[in-house]
């Protein structure tokens, strides 16, 4: 079945994940979720063409999931938070699928995002044009057209006076800022840099029964010592030595030549502690992508708002009075 064209199909580079690209695409993302298993990773590695038989996906999505095709995926009806599900089990973080969509490298994605995002500049609607309001200019006559754009336009000024009273008290914030104070406010990255700590912990006491063990042991003591106990007796010569201090200070060192157990454990949890770096790792990336992405859409909504305003004027201006 063909698909139902919309006014936001033509925004270059966008597939809007609307209801129609979510009947689609179920198979894909019941695919990539079914990735949050261990078991089904490694059934999928082991042959992944064999098992994306399992969710019924079309020959295109199939194909799109083979060759790593994220945007393919997503014109077919995948959603970004599933398909970064395929692009962990490959051991890629969000920075890097992000990369590789808008054909950048991860650090000039970064600069990028840090910038201030992508241009607004070639990336609008290809038409530039709003098709309700026109379709509506169409129906109407010019009166009832002037009455109604006049009446819209006193009810959008009340609505934009009441959002800035409501945002009067807000912080005037910079990209960065704002990343920073998702970085630092994010419930999952605070728990994940704690698991990365933990593992690291975990890390370094398996390293512990690899050392050497080093024990020391030092002691002072006050001694006489009777030499007529012992059986020593000399005319003339006070039998009591002392008294007289004996230090002593010994140290020992222990090292296992071979323990299997003690490395395997080590080994285990090294990578262990790999895994929930890259893990932390990858919930930072998307704590800067989703931060930035909602600033960036604020940024977006308000000059889209102006947009309607200025367009509004505009239709207010060119419309005749009915003769």
């Amino acid at each position: 079945m063909a698909r139902e064209q919309h006014d936001y199909d033509d925004i270059p580079g966008t597939f809007v994940f609307d209801q129609e690209r979510s009947r689609e695409g179920y198979g894909i993302n019941m695919f990539c979720m079914s990735l949050m298993k261990d078991e089904n990773r490694k059934a999928f590695k082991a042959n992944e063409a064999e098992y994306l038989k399992t969710f019924n996906l079309t020959p295109e999505q199939t194909d799109a999931v083979l060759k790593r095709d994220y945007n393919r995926m997503l014109e077919l009806g995948g959603n970004i938070y599933f398909t970064a599900k395929l692009g962990a089990t490959d051991g890629h973080s969000f920075r890097h699928l992000a990369a590789v969509m808008t054909g950048a490298s991860q650090e000039d994605y970064a600069n990028m995002m840090l910038a201030g995002g992508r241009s607004v500049e070639g990336n609008r609607s290809r038409s530039g044009k709003v098709a309700k309001p026109v379709k509506m200019a169409k129906k109407a006559t010019s009166a009832q057209l002037k009455t109604a754009f006049t009446g819209h336009l006193k009810e959008t000024e009340g609505h934009v006076k009441r959002l800035e009273e409501m945002l009067r008290d807000l912080l005037d914030l910079s990209l960065d800022d704002a990343i920073q104070r998702g970085l630092r406010q994010n419930l999952g990255l605070i728990l994940q840099s704690s698991a990365q700590k933990n593992a690291n912990g975990q890390r370094l006491e398996e390293l512990q029964a690899l050392l050497p063990t080093v024990n020391a042991d030092a002691s002072i003591e006050v001694q006489q010592i009777n030499l007529a106990a012992y059986g020593l007796k000399f005319p003339g010569f006070n039998p009591i030595i002392g008294p007289f201090q004996v230090i002593d200070f010994r140290a020992y060192l222990t090292q296992n030549l071979v323990n299997v157990s003690a490395l395997k454990n080590y080994i285990a949890a090294k990578h262990n502690f790999a895994g929930a770096k890259l893990t932390a790792e990858d919930a930072r990336d998307l704590v800067v992508l989703t931060v930035g992405n909602a600033y960036l859409l604020c940024i977006a909504d308000a000059a889209r708002i102006e947009a309607v305003n200025a367009e509004l004027l505009g239709w207010l201006a060119d419309a005749e009075p009915e003769r």
